[in-house]
This record gives structure tokens, sequence and C-alpha cells, in this order.
């Protein structure tokens, strides 16, 4: 008689902990913001976690830590109803994409002109084919390896990198020359069905223009083996200019009537200088290159241009926000998807990653390739982001800045977790492990510790001191930013 199958357990789930450091640079700033929490998706739970590194000021990043989770689970579910077939992490992936444009467009609406980039982890950790899902926008990246390399019988996973979105990353230069063309093409363009610019149907017009230049690119992508661009993604930026003008003429109008009401008093008539700056317009965008004080070479920018004057000039070429920057600097997202529930290697564990969401602070004076390197010999996440920090620190004042913030976020199964028994060397070699403390510097350096632990009960994040729930974390722009899972 064979016998009885043994009963199925419950599905494996993948722990996942993590530590947050941060930094503040020579400029005293504070514009980066981090958020931790957890939000749904249909039956899905999803752990998130954010990193947002703002520039021009604070408020583009205050208000995606606050509302860019819950925004984009929201337009999540909107996708899951208008098409059911689709799995969560693809409902996801268009409610973030939904997302970054619409906080983008309630920034420009407000008059608020500062930007920052948004690198974005969702984790669906609590089931057994949970998958992870990374977006980014601007120069935050994120880096992640897989701990079980080179196991005997271990499938390799790779190593991810996210891009960067700068001038010096040709696609993002190319697909910026895209748009810039569009726009001066849509300006004398001769619709093949009659319609013409100010007819009254300008978004049909829009609309048939876009979709024969967007054919056109992905022709273009197929013969030179570049990446096409989604679908709809130039329509989207030029109908963005369009409110960008309509703003700008708005506040012309305001400007004029201000000046009339203060020439009328004063019997004057306005100069061809003055006529300019209360009839702002912008004009071409252009690539050029940051000089110190000095005349010390620096940075790759996009310059946004005016009548009057330059406009902001941005190291990025996407962010959420910049409404006075350069044309085509859109808020449009990369994402990356992979599995979290791969099939058991024999190893014990089908899943054992480690994740770096950094600022650019600490990429540009710690490589991915060192940081890995310094990762895998810690086993808390905490540790392993304070680690990384006095990497940071020690490396800026030789090079005489700095400034980030990242998380650290470790991926197991839970019986990874659990300590094997020890041996007598084994003991040794533990009371060795810990790195002595350094007392930080008064002022310079501040680090707050955050546990994030899957509770299946709750599907919340705990963090010690604040309670049960999500939580977003103003801590000071003291540097390098960064998330370590």
């Amino acid at each position: 008689m064979c016998p009885a199958p043994a009963p199925a357990g419950p599905p494996k789930r993948v722990a996942v902990t993590h530590g947050v450091a941060s930094q503040m640079g020579a400029r005293k700033k504070d514009e980066d913001r981090t958020s931790v929490g957890a939000c749904r998706v249909g039956e899905r739970t999803f752990l998130y976690f954010g990193l947002y590194d703002g520039h021009g000021g604070k408020g583009a990043a205050d208000l995606c830590a606050a509302e860019l989770h819950d925004v984009a689970a929201k337009r999540a579910a909107e996708e899951a109803k208008r098409a059911p077939e689709k799995r969560a992490a693809e409902c996801l992936e268009a409610g973030l994409v939904a997302a970054c444009w619409e906080l983008d467009d309630r920034l420009g609406s407000l008059a608020v002109d500062s930007g920052t980039t948004a690198t974005c982890l969702f984790v669906d950790a609590d089931s057994s084919d949970g998958s992870c899902l990374l977006a980014w926008v601007g120069d935050s990246c994120a880096y992640r390896f897989d701990m079980l390399a080179g196991a005997p019988g271990r499938a390799p996973r790779g190593r991810l990198s996210t891009t960067q979105h700068n001038p010096s990353n040709a696609a993002e230069v190319s697909r910026m020359r895209a748009e810039w063309g569009a726009r001066r093409e849509l300006l004398t363009w001769e619709s093949p069905t009659g319609a013409s610019a100010g007819d009254g149907d300008d978004d049909a017009r829009l609309a048939e223009f876009c979709g024969i230049f967007e054919a056109r690119l992905r022709k273009k992508a197929l013969t030179s083996g570049e990446k096409p661009m989604r679908p709809g993604l130039v329509a989207d930026a030029l109908r963005r200019e369009r409110r960008i003008d309509d703003r700008l003429e708005r506040e012309n109008i305001v400007r004029k009537a201000s000046f009339a009401n203060l020439a009328g008093a004063a019997r004057e008539k306005p100069s061809h200088d003055v006529a300019e700056a209360i009839n702002l317009k912008r004009c071409d965008s252009t690539f050029t290159r940051r000089y110190g004080k000095s005349g010390q070479e620096g940075p790759l920018v996009v310059q946004g241009n005016w009548t009057r004057g330059d406009g902001a000039s941005t190291v990025v070429t996407r962010s959420i926000g910049d409404w006075d920057a350069s044309r085509a600097v859109v808020p449009e997202p990369e994402v990356a998807t992979w599995p979290l529930a791969a099939a058991d290697d024999g190893a014990g564990d089908a899943v054992f990653d480690r994740v770096i969401l950094a600022s650019d602070g600490l990429w540009d004076l710690v490589s991915p390739a060192a940081a890995e390197k310094m990762v895998r010999r810690v086993a808390d996440p905490q540790q392993a982001a304070e680690k990384l920090l006095r990497a940071a620190t020690r490396d800026s004042k030789n090079a005489g800045y700095g400034g980030c913030r990242f998380f650290s976020i470790f991926f197991g199964r839970r019986a990874s977790l659990r300590r094997r028994p020890q041996g007598r060397h084994d003991r040794h070699r533990r009371r060795r492990q810990p790195e002595p403390r350094r007392p930080a510097a008064a002022g310079r350096v501040r680090v707050r510790a955050l546990v994030a632990r899957t509770d299946p009960s709750s599907h919340r994040l705990s963090d010690p001191g604040r309670g049960p729930g999500p939580s977003s974390h103003r801590l000071s722009d003291r540097g390098p930013s960064l998330f370590l899972f």
C-alpha cells in the first residue's frame, strides 16, 4: 500500500528586514525623504520602500513621500477593475506610472517648481508566488544581488543595477531629442485628415500626430536595437508641455496687469527689457556643463532657456516636478520586476537577495561592487547600512563633498534566518565579527535604525518607537541616503 501523501504545509514566506542611514552634505540642505509601509492591491499586500532625493526645494519630495504609494495603489485598483486578467504586479506597474504623472501635475498646478527623484521598491512577500517591483525616476539608483550565487545547483539569478536618468545616458539623450523634435514638428504639421492647429480639436490633432510620430520611433528602434518608448509617452510629454505653457500664460497676464497699474500711476511706457520680463516664453533647451566657482569642470546638465535669462538646469533627465526646468524632463518611471519564489534549488531557500536603494551621494563615492562586498559580510541590514555610511563619509572627506541617504534590504526564507548550531570555533569567530563603533562628530551624522518585519496577521511593518503601521520618515539630509534590504 502506498503511503498517504503528506499534508501540504503553509506556503513559504519571504522574510524582509531593512536598515536605513543618512548623512547631510556640505550644503546642509534638508530635501531628502524616505517612506516605509504596506499597501493592498486586490488580494495582495505589498510592502513598499520609497527614497526621494529632492532638489530646488523640499515640496516635491514631501508630497511624494506622503502620497506616491497611496496614489499608486488606488490607480492599480482601478487598473485591476479595468483589466481583471492582469496580475497584481502588472496592475501596480500601471498604477505607479499613472501616480508619478499625477503627482507631477499636482505640483505644477500648485506652482511648486521643486523636483525630486523617486526610487520605490514594492515587495509581495506574503505568498508563495510573490514578486518584487522596482520603479525609479532620476539618478537615485538601486542595486540587487543574490547571496547564494555560485552555490551547487543554484541557477544564476544575476545582478540588477538600475540606469541613471541623466545626460550621460545615451538612451536618455536620444529620448529627449526625439521629444524636442516632436514639439517642433507638431508646430507646422499638416494632418492627413485636414485638422489644423487652433481649429477647436487640438486633442484629436495631437493624438493623430503622436500616433504617426511614435510609429516612426518604434520602427527606428527596431533597426537600431534601442529600447522602444512606452506607447503614448510622447503624447503625455506634449500634453504636459501644453499645461506648463498654459500656466505660464496665466502668470504673464498677472504680471502685465500688475505692471500696467504701476506704469499708469507713474505715467511711463515699458522699456523693451521690461516688456520681455513681463511676457516670458520658453525657448529650446540645451545640454551644457556646470562649472565650479574656481572653474573646475562639473556634471553635464539639461539647461532650460527662456526669452529672458536662463531657466533651471538639472542633472537629471527625468524627475517629478521641475516645471521650470528643461522641456522633456518627464516623470516617467522605468520599471523592473523579478520573482521572489523561484524553484527550490536544493540549498534550502529559493530567495536570498540583498538590495540597496541609494541617492547619488552614495554611488558617487562607493561603487556597486564595493557596496556588495561590504554588505555580503554583515548579517544585520542596519549594521550594513551604517557600514556603507562610514565608507561614504570617509570618502566624502577626501573628495570634499558628500550627502546621501539609503536603504539596505535583506530578503530570505524564514528558514534561512534560523541560527545553525554553533561550534567552539564559530563562537570565537562570532565574537570577533562586530566592528567597534566610533563616536560620530557632533552635528555631522544622525542615523535612525528601522527594523521592518512582515506580520502575517496584519501585513504591517513595525517601527520601534512609533508603533505599527506605515510611516514616512523625514531623515535630515546628512549625506548619502540608502535603504538596505
